[in-house]
C-alpha cells in the first residue's frame, strides 16, 4: 500500500511567487532524483482569492521507510543545499513546513485505482 504526504508550507510575505518559481524551475529535480513522486500542488482559496501565505503539495512513496530514505537523502544533498542556498540569499522562502501522513481507506478508489481507469 502507497504511504502518501500532504505537505504544508507557510510562506512568508511577498516571497510565494519566488517559492512557486523554485518548485517549478528546480525543485522537481531534486525530487525525482530521490524518489519524491510530487502528485501535485495546491494553493488555497480564501473568501475566492488565491492565499499566498501557504502552498500544499502531496507526494507518494510505496511506504514510509521510503519516505524517511528519500527525505533523508535530499535533506543531505549538496546540489540541493546549494540551490536553497542560491534561492534563499534575501531570506528563506518557507517558514513552518508541515506533514500529515495518509494512508488509503481499503475498499474505496484510491489515486491508483482512478489513474487506471482514465
Amino acid at each position: 500500500m502507497s504511504h502518501f504526504e500532504l505537505r504544508t508550507y507557510e510562506v512568508p510575505d511577498g516571497r510565494f511567487a519566488e517559492l512557486a518559481e523554485r518548485f517549478r524551475s528546480e525543485t522537481w529535480r531534486y525530487f525525482a532524483r530521490h524518489g519524491i513522486d510530487v502528485l501535485g500542488y495546491w494553493q488555497p482559496i480564501v473568501d475566492g482569492l488565491p492565499d499566498e501565505s501557504r502552498l500544499l503539495y502531496l507526494v507518494r512513496f510505496a511506504d514510509a521507510e521510503q519516505a524517511r530514505q528519500a527525505w533523508s537523502q535530499l535533506r543531505t544533498d549538496p546540489e540541493w543545499l546549494g540551490v536553497r542556498q542560491r534561492t534563499e540569499r534575501d531570506g528563506a522562502l518557507t517558514g513552518n513546513v508541515s506533514s500529515i501522513a495518509l494512508r488509503s481507506i481499503p475498499g474505496l478508489p484510491d489515486l491508483n485505482a482512478q489513474r487506471a481507469l482514465r
